[in-house]
């Protein structure tokens, strides 16, 4: 779709959301709603960079706003607080805070806090604070406070404080504090302070670790 169409029907959609949380009483009242979700959801674009406070978009170069549902960008997609359903770049993803459904980059995709459902990264997939559910990169995934349901990395898989489910790493797997179901690693598995009830590195294998490294 084109960010014509695109645009329309976030309109039409937040339009209808707000009615639904609260019905206008005068005509004017509903003038002034459309003007101002108008106004909100406008995709600028600027040099191929799109700009827009509450909408949705698409670019060849880089898509920001405050609050997305939907982004796709050649380059960079970046939202400063709030949801997106979807978020899709050729080279970073990014959110400060809030939540991704999905979230796929050629080069880093990250959450600062918050949750995300789906994140894949050609090089790093990061979460700083809040819960991912899956979680595969090229290079590293990381979870540095929280909840990793699977973690999948071509070098290394960690998570700081917290809880792992599945960690799968070409390189390195690491719980520096906190509880890992699994962990599978071409070089190492380690956990400091605290337990991975199975560890697997090439042929060698133990159950319920204790503040170790395999390798």
């Amino acid at each position: 779709m084109t960010n014509i169409e695109i645009y329309l029907l976030t309109v039409c959609l937040y339009f209808l959301i707000w009615f639904a949380l609260s019905r206008p009483k005068r005509t004017i009242e509903y003038t002034k709603r459309i003007v101002l979700l108008a106004a909100l959801c406008m995709p600028f674009n600027i040099g191929g960079n799109v700009f827009t406070v509450i909408g949705n978009a698409t670019s060849e170069k880089s898509v920001h706003s405050i609050f997305s549902l939907y982004q796709e960008a050649g380059e960079n997609a970046r939202i400063i607080v709030g949801l997106t359903g979807y978020q899709r770049a050729g080279h970073d993803a990014g959110i400060i805070v809030g939540l991704a459904g999905y979230q796929k980059a050629g080069n880093d995709a990250v959450t600062g806090i918050g949750l995300t459902g789906y994140q894949e990264a050609g090089n790093d997939a990061a979460m700083l604070v809040g819960l991912t559910v899956y979680q595969k990169a090229g290079n590293d995934a990381v979870t540095v406070i929280g909840l990793t349901g699977y973690q999948k990395a071509g070098n290394d898989a960690a998570v700081g404080v917290g809880i792992a489910g599945y960690q799968e790493a070409g390189e390195n797997a690491l719980t520096s504090i906190g509880l890992t179901g699994y962990q599978s690693a071409g070089n190492s598995a380690e956990v400091y302070m605290g337990m991975t009830l199975l560890q697997r590195v090439k042929d060698q294998e133990r159950s319920f670790v204790v503040w170790s490294k395999l390798e």
